[in-house]
């Protein structure tokens, strides 16, 4: 697994809700907040 810096921070966040998604920790707020900042990472 490649680990830039620049990608630092998308992996933070897909590790972060893959963790809450994992433990059912997420409300389907904090899930589509998760979406979201993938989505906004991917397109930017």
């Amino acid at each position: 697994m490649f680990y830039d810096l620049p990608r630092k921070i998308e992996i933070e966040i897909f590790f972060g809700c893959g963790f809450a998604f994992g433990h059912h920790l997420t409300s389907r707020q904090i899930k589509r907040t998760c979406i979201g900042l993938l989505n906004q990472q991917t397109t930017a």
